[in-house]
């Protein structure tokens, strides 16, 4: 509680709740949906949580916006938003994975430009989706539409179909 309070001292006691609620929560420590909370909440009998899904959004969008939190919202289907609550940690092991020399050198093309596919192979744990999302919201990457420009893809390896093309690749500008 001390944490929230001094992170972010003007969010709602109901902030507080769910954060403390999330940190509580093993099973939605590191990533998690906006569907599984609410069912989290839903067997919780304890819980002063609603369980009403635009109540939680909210809940979570101001968590997100004061840092606590990344809340990656799907507009279409708000149930699968991701939330993502020990930000540090999936970052720390993202880094560490995509810049360790050996997976480095797998990814790293000349035109920083990677096939998320690749990405896939290098973290079978998360969601694709959910991570590239991730990565885009710390602009380590940048979804790239490469349709009709094929000049410099000699040095990507594609195992994709071709009408996939503008949905596979991610541009990122460090390797």
């Amino acid at each position: 509680h001390n944490i929230v309070s001094s992170r972010a001292p003007s969010i709602s006691y109901y902030c507080h709740l769910l954060y403390a609620f999330l940190k509580s929560k093993p099973d939605l420590m590191s990533t998690c949906t906006l569907q599984e909370i609410i069912s989290a909440i839903i067997c919780d009998k304890d819980s002063p949580l609603s369980s009403e899904t635009s109540i939680i959004t909210e809940l979570l969008v101001s968590l997100s916006d004061k840092g606590m939190i990344i809340f990656i919202q799907n507009q279409q289907q708000p149930e699968k938003s991701w939330i993502v609550v020990d930000t540090e940690k999936i970052l720390k092991k993202i880094i560490g994975i995509l810049f360790a020399s050996k997976e480095h050198c797998q990814i790293s093309s000349s035109t920083g430009i990677v096939l998320t596919c690749t990405l896939k192979e290098l973290f079978p744990q998360y969601n694709l989706g959910m991570l590239i999302d991730f990565l885009h919201i710390f602009e380590l990457c940048h979804r790239v539409n490469l349709s009709g420009n094929t000049t410099n893809l000699q040095s990507i390896e594609s195992s994709s179909p071709a009408g996939d093309m503008e949905e596979c690749f991610l541009f990122f500008p460090s390797l």
